[in-house]
Order: C-alpha cells, then sequence, then structure tokens
C-alpha cells in the first residue's frame, strides 16, 4: 500500500469514527442523564481514536509533496489536482462534512447537560432544605419537651 493510499484509509477510518461519534451525540438527547456520563466516555474514546488518525495523516503528509497535504486539507482547488490526489481531497471533504455535523449539534448537548445540572442543582437544594425544615422542627421540640415518639417513651420508662 503507498502512503497516498494509507492516507486514504486514514481518512475512511476517521470518517468512520465521526460517524459513530455524531451517533453516540444524537443518542445523548434521549438517554436519562445517568447514562450521559458513559456516552461522553465512550465519545472522549473516539476523539483519542482520532487524534491517533491525524497525528499519522500527518506524519504521512510529511514524507510526500506539498499537494498532497492541500489535498488532504482541502487547501487547494478540486480541479488543481490529479485523480489519486483526488481522491484524497474527496476523502477529506467527506470527512469534513460529519465532522462540521457533529460540531454542529455540540451547542445542543451542552445545553442539555447544563439543563441536567440545573434540575440536579434544585433538586439538592430542596431536599437540603426539607432536611434542614425537619432538624430545625426536631431541635425545636427537644429544646421545648414537646416532642412525641420515642423520646417521650424513653423519658417515661426511666423516671
Amino acid at each position: 500500500m503507498t502512503e497516498k493510499e494509507e492516507i486514504i484509509r486514514l481518512l475512511e477510518e476517521k470518517k468512520e469514527l465521526l460517524l459513530q461519534f455524531e451517533q453516540i451525540s444524537d443518542g445523548m438527547y434521549r438517554i436519562p442523564m445517568e447514562e450521559l456520563q458513559h456516552s461522553i466516555g465512550k465519545r472522549q474514546a473516539l476523539v483519542n481514536k482520532m487524534q491517533k488518525l491525524d497525528e499519522r495523516i500527518e506524519l504521512l503528509c510529511s514524507g510526500l509533496e506539498p499537494m498532497v497535504c492541500e489535498a488532504v486539507y482541502n487547501r487547494c482547488n478540486r480541479g488543481d489536482v490529479d485523480e489519486e490526489l483526488g481522491t484524497i481531497f474527496d476523502k477529506a471533504l467527506e470527512t469534513k462534512a460529519v465532522a462540521r455535523r457533529v460540531l454542529k449539534n455540540q451547542d445542543g448537548i451542552r445545553q442539555r447537560i447544563e439543563i441536567e445540572q440545573i434540575r440536579t442543582r434544585e433538586q439538592i437544594q430542596k431536599l437540603n432544605a426539607s432536611s434542614s425544615v425537619v432538624a430545625g422542627r426536631y431541635g425545636q421540640a427537644v429544646r421545648t419537651g414537646k416532642n412525641s415518639g420515642a423520646i417521650r417513651k424513653s423519658r417515661e420508662t426511666k423516671v
């Protein structure tokens, strides 16, 4: 396999990883909050794999003529390259199209996570408030002697 064929293969692999990333991201709108962390972890694993592919592509490009890098990063016109570089150009463009869709959806996912954080914070505040009220009533009852239940019964049995 030539270096150019390897670049094409790596671009295709990156596109497949991006499609998986997109699928996980789309699912994050529908899954329960408890499962979001797992999805975030899966996405991060895909990002790590894509970074390794980018490093490999960059390494391969650096050893070839500059026009290969231009095709990989779509910094030239499609008509300015031969058929082999045109294939690289096209694969890179397909990969970028998926990446753009993924980036476009990130704001919605971020908003969902922020909304869930706010809801969780509000629930914690409600629990803390109700716990404080119960604790305050119990403390007042103990101080004033107006309690019921186990404390009164334990005092009666001690006397």
